[in-house]
């Protein structure tokens, strides 16, 4: 099987620099990477600040996570899993996600970034071609219904995807922000 590392990491670089430039514009500050340890995906760095970035891809489902990297990956044929009724897409596009956060909110490993930098910034690439307004406020139910022992590691968690207006994605990705649960 081809290796997939390259084009997973050449897709967290790119939500990376978007969510540093929105950081940066929307809170008048000048991040920039310093380094990609690996976790975290990104330590970055201001003037007075350090702080660091993890991202997880949140996908429709598994099939669809597998077909669309089967797609992007060179020498590996595409699984044609998109190819298939889906049925309650947006129920279970929310359940996959706050499936993805949970992982991530509950995780002990990051307790040693957290506590040389601080909390970080958790970004959850929204990759689903039925994405629309409904799919969100799916997200926004089940986030509230869940139950998740956040360990305080992040300082907020911020979904980012491509708003789709009649009908066309566009091309600008968008961020949002994921309540905080403390149990």
């Amino acid at each position: 099987m081809p290796d997939r590392r390259s084009i997973k990491k050449a897709d967290e670089r790119f939500h990376i620099r978007n969510f540093v430039e929105w950081l940066n514009s929307t809170y008048r500050c000048h991040y920039r990477v310093t380094a990609e340890p690996e976790p975290p995906e990104a330590i970055i760095q201001s003037k007075s600040k350090t702080s660091w970035i993890e991202i997880s891809t949140a996908f429709l489902d598994q099939t669809h996570a597998r077909d669309t990297m089967s797609q992007a990956t060179p020498g590996e044929q595409p699984t044609g899993g998109n190819r298939r009724l889906i049925i309650g897409p947006d129920e279970m596009a929310a359940s996959n996600l706050v499936s993805v956060v949970k992982k991530k909110l509950e995780k002990a490993s990051y307790a040693s970034v957290a506590r040389e930098y601080g909390p970080g910034y958790l970004v959850i690439p929204i990759r689903n071609p039925l994405f629309d307004n409904h799919t969100l406020e799916c997200i926004k139910k089940e986030w509230a219904n869940a139950t998740i022992n956040d360990r305080g590691y992040f300082r907020s968690v911020r979904l980012t995807f491509q708003p789709v207006i009649h009908g066309f994605v566009q091309p600008n990705w968008v961020f949002y922000r994921l309540q905080a649960k403390r149990t």
